[in-house]
């Protein structure tokens, strides 16, 4: 530790729950990127209800949403392979960082969308994106 710092201990009775904490009364800048986050995770939650064989395992709320790539006719992992892979492949392309995460013992994908400059057109190509690499891991998966 830097010689400067300095550590001060204190005990928490609070639990700081995941994601962005604001005032309870945000100043209005802070509201409308609030409002934003809320409105991309939405528009891809919309692009997803378009595209076959997405199964929205959380629905959009407070800038997040939750959903995974799952044919019928897959085994109980492979979903949970496919979408790791997924969230590789979209990673690596550069275009998005799409983390998993594991909900009701099923790997999902999670956007959590807070770009400020990100905007509808890029929430559809992100999820148009997806479905294309979804299908082509797919296909490789039961070749």
């Amino acid at each position: 530790m830097h010689p400067l710092l300095k550590v001060i201990h204190v005990e928490w009775n609070h639990s700081i729950p995941y994601g962005l904490l604001h005032s309870t009364i945000p100043s209005e800048a802070v509201g409308k990127m609030i409002e934003h986050g809320f409105q991309l995770a939405e528009w891809a939650q919309d692009e997803l209800i378009k595209c076959k064989n997405w199964e929205i395992v959380s629905p959009a709320q407070q800038a997040i949403v939750n959903f995974r790539y799952a044919l019928k006719g897959m085994s109980e992992e492979q979903p949970n392979e496919l979408n790791q892979e997924l969230s590789r492949n979209i990673t690596d392309s550069g275009y998005a960082g799409l983390v998993t995460t594991e909900l009701n013992g099923k790997k999902v994908l999670r956007i959590c969308a807070l770009h400020p400059e990100a905007t509808e057109f890029d929430m559809g190509t992100t999820i148009r994106l997806l479905n294309q690499y979804a299908h082509t891991l797919y296909l490789q998966l039961t070749a």
